[in-house]
């Protein structure tokens, strides 16, 4: 933990001195510099007290980190954090640059293809949003001191009766499957559906029991085949960019917004992207941070207006150089989103520890 403060408030922009100096008060100056705490189960945390009257503090428990940087002060026995509010100041949204068509733009215009083409499988044959997931394996049988181990031959009947069983009941299967196809207008029945889906988890449970069987006996695992779902049923992966000539993409236009503190993209900004014919048209960033309009533009691109639910009246509107085809690049201030753990926070001195308020037995003890 001794070094991991520093890459991480540089990493959130937490820089200590980065104000204006300020002289310590007197019967402060003892109480400067790097502390650690101690005393609380998996659970990492240091804290900065600086010259200047600043402070930085980190916390990491689990996959949970904060921090916090602001002015640091004595009243008595105790040291008072007061934590700076983000800073709303500067515009929240920024231009980076702008790149061609990309492989990456082009995979994420087939993912969303293959996205939909799922969706509307699943609409179809609404048994498979349940049923789509494979169930645990039976669990093995278990073989007390006192029973004598079955024999090879016993092991390769039971094998064989499972896969048996495993075949009538995928064959079973499929059969409430075909019947629990629908579509908009011709909805399955809500007992067709759950009629599939039982039958759907049985054979998978069956499948299972079949492998353990085949491997008691000393055999490979079941090589059963899956179950032959109706065609409605069936959506195709994602075709892979890289395999594909540029001449045969789809492209488009994207825009991506990013982070660039944290180093990744950010999900669910607004994206209206307005074209020189006057049209618009709304977007919105999803897996990493994209937003794409596939297929030729109506006419070129000439601006972007960035819209954050959970930052009410911070929309930006971007003018760009005219663009048919290819992606924008935006970063996105985080650290204006982000409020402090905490307004202030009461640390008892303690001899030459300080102690939380909030964190029970912990103690921030100075680093030697």
């Amino acid at each position: 933990m001794a070094c991991r403060i520093a890459p991480a408030l540089a990493m959130a922009g937490l820089l200590i001195g980065s104000a204006s100096p300020l002289p310590a008060s007197a019967g402060t100056s003892a109480l400067v510099g790097h502390y650690y705490l101690s005393g609380v189960r998996e659970t990492g945390s240091e804290l900065v007290l600086g010259a200047d009257g600043r402070f930085a503090w980190f916390l990491s428990y689990g996959a949970l980190d904060q921090t916090a940087e602001g002015t640091w002060r004595r009243e008595g026995d105790a040291v008072i954090l007061a934590a700076d509010p983000p800073d709303r100041s500067k515009p929240l949204f920024a231009a980076l640059d702008r790149e061609d068509w990309s492989v990456e733009a082009e995979q994420a215009v087939l993912d969303l293809q293959a996205d939909a083409a799922a969706a509307a499988a699943l609409a179809r044959c609404p048994f498979l949003a349940a049923g789509d997931v494979a169930m645990a394996s039976a669990a093995p049988m278990l073989v007390t001191p006192a029973d004598p181990p079955p024999s090879v031959a016993a092991l390769r009947a039971r094998a064989l009766a499972a896969r048996q069983q495993a075949e009538t009941l995928r064959r079973a299967a499929e059969a409430a499957a075909r019947e629990a196809v629908g579509d908009a207008a011709h909805p399955p029945a809500p007992e067709q559906v759950e009629s599939a889906r039982a039958a759907l988890a049985a054979w998978r449970e069956a499948q299972g029991a079949a492998q353990d069987a085949a491997r008691s006996a000393g055999a490979a695992a079941s090589d059963l085949p899956e179950a032959a779902l109706p065609a409605p049923c069936l959506a195709a992966p994602p075709a892979r960019a890289d395999t594909l000539p540029p001449e045969r993409w789809i492209g488009g236009l994207a825009v991506r917004v990013v982070e660039p503190n944290y180093r990744q993209g950010i999900g669910g900004v607004i994206v209206t992207v307005s074209f020189a014919n006057g049209q618009a048209e709304r977007l919105e960033t999803g897996r990493r941070g994209l937003a794409i309009r596939p297929g030729p533009a109506p006419a070129a691109l000439t601006a972007v207006t960035l819209d954050l639910p959970a930052a009410p009246g911070r929309a930006q509107r971007f003018a760009v150089a005219p663009l048919p085809r290819g992606v924008l690049h935006f970063a996105i201030d985080g650290r204006q989103l982000i409020e402090p753990p905490f307004a202030t926070l009461r640390l008892r001195i303690d001899g030459a520890a300080l102690v939380p308020d909030s964190l029970g037995r912990g103690r921030y003890e100075r680093g030697r």
